[in-house]
């Protein structure tokens, strides 16, 4: 097994080194598959410490989120993380890559590596130091030229943030066919100069004045306020009415609720509860005589920017007129212009077009997805081969006058 401080180059046969060729053996970067929690153990310390020094944040690949999903069984059997490790540093990670063997599409057999997906996690940018990305990319991409039957598609990669760039700045470099696919975007939030100014920017002047009205009306059914989960607070009860209040409404009658699954239900109360320790947790809600209306649970992430994704959101269907969950997204609004605002700016972990988010929040977070191959020219035909597949999909999904561009 594979110990933090111990040299990557005399670790026994327990953690594989993805066949790695001699020209990857030379390198001081070296990575390394782990398929097990006990070889991922060890590990912890330093996946924390990684996640504070992270190029792209990603909440829901730190320890504390994705740890529960593995031993709670909600990611899928064969799951694999990748560490890439520095040869003359091994008490520190350089990169965590978790990935899964899939299809790259239902109609295509063709393999592929994929980041980690689950019901739980919108966001799988891969976790790599800032201090060593340079070298950290470089393994992962020697990585895929060692296992060159089997491409690495990094899905919703962020355009416009520093990962996007460096990872094709070595694809260049080391000569490796990829396919720029599925573009999107989803909606953010970055404050303005005060909230009203940004919710004038964001909603006509007629709906402004109907959710007030809306407000108005709430309230008239009793008192009515927005809390917060405080610092050094109790999270269970937070946890426990968030839980039932997702399951009196449509997701619990669909069987897609947390509750309906004792393994869903721990994972979220284990990633909460560890989130807050850290104070990097957001719950607030809407009340109405001490009961909720409206519960969202936002997480941060743990490196310099204290950038925020929403998690989870879930509103009382009785008070469904009065709009309880945008009034909410309003709250939230208000309180990331405030001086105690949890995170600079906001990633709504939504889908495109969401018909509500997207009319609240007027930024956009832009994706696409990077499928690469390894160089020569079975890596080429493989990607070329699959472009077709991409394009299927953008018919399939709608999209069809969204182009992919395949690069040398």
């Amino acid at each position: 097994m594979l110990w933090p401080g111990q040299d990557p180059r005399a670790a026994d046969g327990t953690v594989r080194t993805g066949n790695c060729a001699p020209d990857i053996e030379a390198v001081a970067m070296q990575v390394f598959e782990i398929d097990s929690m006990a070889g991922l153990r060890p590990w912890f310390p330093q996946w924390e410490a990684l996640a504070q020094r992270c190029l792209v944040p990603n909440p829901f690949y730190e320890r504390g989120a994705l740890v529960p999903a593995l031993e709670e069984g909600i990611v899928a059997a064969g799951w694999r993380i990748l560490l890439i490790v520095d040869s003359d540093a091994p008490d520190r990670l350089a990169g965590l890559v978790p990935i899964e063997r899939r299809r790259f599409h239902p109609l295509v057999p063709q393999a592929v590596w994929r980041p980690v997906a689950h019901d739980y996690a919108f966001c799988s940018v891969p976790l790599i130091d800032r201090e060593r990305a340079d070298a950290a990319v470089d393994a992962l991409l020697r990585w895929v030229r060692a296992n060159g039957s089997v491409p690495l598609d990094l899905v919703d990669l962020p355009v416009d943030e520093p990962i996007t760039p460096l990872l094709h700045a070595h694809l260049r470099r080391q000569h490796m066919p990829r396919l720029v696919h599925n573009p999107r975007d989803r909606a953010a939030c970055r404050p303005g100069a005060s909230a009203e100014a940004y919710l004038a920017g964001a909603l006509r002047k007629k709906r402004r004045k109907e959710l007030a009205r809306q407000y108005r009306r709430l309230g008239e059914h009793g008192r009515l306020e927005c809390r917060r989960l405080a610092p050094g607070e109790d999270v269970h009860g937070w946890v426990e009415q968030f839980v039932a209040l997702e399951a009196a409404g449509w997701k619990g009658r669909n069987g897609t609720a947390i509750a309906a699954r004792s393994s869903h239900h721990h994972l979220f109360e284990r990633l909460v509860e560890d989130f807050h320790a850290k104070g990097r947790i957001d719950i607030c809600g809407l009340f109405l005589d001490d009961q909720p209306v409206a519960l969202k649970c936002n997480l941060v992430g743990a490196c310099e920017g204290r950038t925020g994704f929403a998690f989870k959101i879930a509103y009382d269907e009785r008070f469904e007129r009065y709009s309880p969950g945008v009034q909410l997204e309003i709250e939230q609004i208000v309180h990331m212009h405030g001086p105690d605002a949890a995170m600079n700016w906001m990633d709504s972990c939504a889908s495109s077009q969401h018909f509500m988010i997207d009319r609240l929040w007027t930024e956009r977070r832009r994706f696409s997805s990077i499928l690469v191959g390894a160089p020569g020219i079975r890596g080429r035909s493989t990607i070329k081969a699959l472009e077709g597949a991409a394009a299927l999909h953008r018919i399939y999904a709608g999209r069809d006058s969204q182009q992919g561009e395949e690069q040398p």
